[in-house]
């Protein structure tokens, strides 16, 4: 036996071999093992540096953009859309809007109601068309109901939103100029159904309109994901400054009578 190892030792391109399948043996065996972590590792950092990059460039156009905005213009569009669609109510506001568009149009206003549901939530209300219907005993002609979703700035009827109504007295003419009026109110007023009647002894026509009031919902803005207003986004915008011209904003001041006791 021991010749046998001499003799074998004695043969060095044997060894030589013996020693490379050995060697191949130990690297098949230990290059995965050794080398499949650090790989992946690699995979997953050449990943998050590709997305990092994207951050990046994005981030770096929107800098280069604020670096372009008028924040003065800016501030009037915020105001404008605030003031279309608020992100609460504004009954108070809305109340003294149509007392605007009646002094505007000669109508009499007789009732005038803000809805809520039972929660006191916000309601959502959807444009549902309807058909004419006649009053019996009333001594009014057949009331002509209309549903009119086109009426005012539009918004998704999904949206949040409040409900209001208000009957009206006077002529014919004076509600529909009311209801052209609303395209130049800035508040987003909907007019869902509108029922109008007259009374053939005074030949007053009254109308009751149910109005959908929008409310806007408050969304932030990501910094890994671009924001610019558009051309058009913004010449829809001023020609919006330009056609919104009537809003009455309710009094900050006491509005009832002098303290009787000073």
């Amino acid at each position: 036996m021991k010749k046998t190892i001499v003799k074998y030792l004695n043969k060095p391109q044997l060894l030589t071999t013996i020693s490379i399948i050995i060697s191949l043996i130990l690297l098949v065996l230990l290059v995965p093992v050794l080398l499949f972590p650090i790989f992946n590792n690699w995979l997953k950092l050449r990943s998050t540096n590709q997305e990092d990059l994207k951050r990046l460039a994005t981030m770096t156009e929107n800098v280069s953009l604020l670096a372009q905005v008028d924040f003065n213009r800016l501030e009037v569009y915020k105001e404008l859309t605030e003031d279309v669609a608020p992100n609460k109510q504004d009954e108070v506001r809305v109340v003294s809007i149509l007392h605007e568009l009646v002094r505007r149009t000669g109508l009499k206003i007789e009732k005038v109601t803000v809805g809520r549901d039972s929660g006191g939530k916000a309601v959502s209300v959807v444009p549902t068309p309807t058909t004419p219907t006649a009053q019996s005993g009333s001594g009014l002609a057949p009331a002509a109901t209309t549903s009119s979703p086109t009426v005012g700035t539009q918004v998704p009827a999904q949206g949040a939103s409040y409900k209001a109504s208000a009957t009206f007295e006077g002529s014919l003419s004076s509600v529909l100029y009311l209801t052209q009026l609303l395209d130049s109110t800035k508040r987003s007023i909907v007019v869902t159904k509108m029922n109008i009647s007259r009374d053939e002894q005074t030949n007053k026509t009254v109308a009751t309109i149910n109005f959908s009031l929008p409310l806007a919902s408050v969304s932030t803005a990501n910094s890994s994901e671009r924001v610019e207003l558009t051309n058009a986004e913004i010449q829809s915008l001023e020609e919006l400054l330009v056609k919104l011209t009537i809003d009455v904003l309710p009094t900050s001041q006491p509005t009832g009578r002098i303290n009787p006791f000073n």
